[in-house]
């Protein structure tokens, strides 16, 4: 059975995520289908892709001149009902989107993620509007906003600590639901028409506005050699140097090697950064005011 290596390249922004695994080919033989992973390991995958795939989308649409707003409610209007939440989210969301139109400011970019336990949204989105202002549209309760600070891999810490609010609830199931390849541990979303039949109507999940960007990997085949990978897996100053020449203008930040017994093969994952991304000009100018 050979065994070759593809990369998938997200390009995100300022950022560069790249993943690294065996893909086999049998010939002419049947492959075999898939395995169903245990329902920790399911938990254990959604909980990883969904801060992978919010990490991407927040990298490949937001800069420092944007925000994260949690949404809470109140007593008095805490909704009975997700249906309820939702729809005055969408009202907040009209009455902002007015406002941003009436001051000549860009249509605006959004991320909902309804949290876990009592009613509340994390809404990643377009900077602009004042922490006043955006409390004075949402009457219902907090409206909490952070800006974000971006560092060398983005906007990855504040994926995760969204994440984390599902996983410490013990709803492991954030944005959908994942296949894993046997052979080759290759983790997959499913996109079947039967799968999102199953969803309850209402079902807590995370949506975009129509103009965000979903980041598409680019795909090579047989780009780098098995022992090649093998070397690069130590991630010392020279496999450093060697995934500089591969991805030009681009900085290394990390590499997270693993080894898949079963398969004999070798999965990374490499995080980078432009050489002149946008938070490094912060960085130095925080620097040079704090000196």
């Amino acid at each position: 059975m050979r065994r070759l290596y593809r990369e998938k390249i997200y390009r995100c922004g300022d950022h560069l995520e790249v993943q690294v695994f065996p893909v086999f080919k049998r010939g002419n033989t049947s492959r075999r289908g898939r395995s169903k992973p245990t329902s920790e390991m399911q938990a254990r995958l959604n909980q990883k892709n969904a801060e992978r795939a919010l990490t991407r989308i927040l990298n490949a649409n937001f800069t420092e001149d944007d925000i994260s707003v949690t949404l809470t409610f109140s007593d008095e209007y805490l909704p009975d009902t997700y249906e309820e939440a939702e729809r005055l989210f969408k009202n907040f969301i009209r009455r902002l989107s007015y406002l941003r139109k009436k001051r000549g400011l860009p249509e605006m970019r959004y991320v909902k993620i309804p949290g876990p336990g009592r009613f509340h949204f994390h809404v990643p989105m377009s900077g602009g509007i004042s922490d006043k202002e955006l409390q004075r549209l949402w009457p219902y309760g907090y409206a909490n906003a952070i800006h974000f600070v971006f560092d060398e891999n983005g906007l990855e810490g504040h994926a995760r600590y969204i994440a984390k609010q599902f996983e410490d609830s013990g709803n492991m199931d954030i944005f959908s639901m994942f296949d894993i390849d046997e052979e080759t541990g290759e983790v997959s979303e499913v996109q079947s028409a039967e799968r999102r039949a199953q969803r309850k109507k209402g079902q807590r999940r995370y949506s975009c506005s129509k103009n965000i960007v979903r980041p598409e990997a680019e795909e090579k085949d047989g780009r780098i050699s098995a022992a090649r990978v093998e070397e690069l897996a130590t991630v010392d100053s020279s496999s450093r140097a060697a995934f500089e020449k591969m991805y030009p203008g681009y900085v290394f930040s990390s590499c997270r090697p693993y080894h898949n017994e079963k398969n004999g093969g070798y999965y990374l994952e490499i995080k980078m950064y432009k050489s002149d991304a946008a938070f490094l000009k912060s960085r130095k100018h925080f620097k040079k005011y704090r000196n």
